[in-house]
């Protein structure tokens, strides 16, 4: 199965074509959220890298968030519009999934927890800023080749993500994501095993959201390009001024 990825939920963006999970060629720039102007032509390039045609393809793996609102909407935008010419599946991505996937070697899958009440000696937290003093965070443990869904999507200020994610940690918390350089010392201070991931492995990587969306769509579980919606988890700025208006 051929996928192409697309993360712009960060100031990164990101593509990258995967085939069975082996990466075939990848794009990763810093570009400050001005995502529109370079998606077209680094999907073109991922492409061309791969020696891939659109046809070839097995379908399309999306961040859908939670993330920067303007990054989502010109990711999700370009992809549905690239699903619907193509008639190729597309899979909306959680970011936070895909971030906490990279800790895992790019492998396995992502398994919703249910009655969970014991602690662990590791955890992964993919944490992004989300503005407004709140963070966008949620919470993982390994379990075999997978890793299991503690704390699904959400956001909080720093301290009391901190005391959600005390519930579970018994040992060290790594986390990824930017949000760790702005709250690193609320982090640091509430939870006494908390540490940075290496740089490496600290931000999305369209690779891990191609992984996922593979499995997405091999098990049925992708939508149409119509049904796709972006996970933003509070309303934005020109959202709450309607509202108030």
């Amino acid at each position: 199965m051929i996928i192409l990825g697309i993360d712009t939920v960060t100031c990164l963006n990101c593509t990258a074509v995967a085939a069975d999970g082996e990466v075939l060629s990848e794009i990763t720039a810093d570009e400050g959220l001005t995502h529109s102007s370079r998606l077209a032509q680094n999907v073109e390039a991922v492409l061309k890298r791969a020696k891939i045609g659109l046809k070839e393809l097995s379908g399309i793996a999306v961040s859908k968030g939670p993330g920067s609102f303007t990054g989502l909407r010109v990711g999700l935008s370009f992809a549905k519009g690239l699903a619907f010419s193509s008639g190729l599946p597309i899979a909306g991505v959680s970011t936070l999934d895909a971030l906490a996937l990279r800790m895992n070697g790019t492998s396995g899958k992502i398994l919703p927890a249910e009655e969970i009440s014991e602690t662990y000696d590791e955890l992964i937290c993919p944490a992004l800023d989300g503005k407004k003093n709140e963070v966008f965070f949620a919470l993982y443990a390994k379990k075999g080749a997978n890793l299991l869904r503690l704390i699904p999507e959400t956001n909080a200020s720093a301290s009391a993500a901190s005391e959600k994610i005390l519930r579970f940690a018994k040992g060290t918390v790594i986390f990824q994501g930017d949000a760790f350089a702005k709250f690193g010392g609320i982090f640091s201070s509430a939870i006494k095993g908390a540490a940075e991931a290496p740089e490496n492995l600290r931000m999305p990587s369209a690779v891990a959201t191609a992984v996922l969306g593979a499995g997405m769509i091999s098990e049925g579980r992708a939508g149409s390009f119509g049904e796709l919606l972006p996970m933003y988890l509070r309303s934005s700025d020109a959202e709450l001024g309607r509202k108030n208006g």
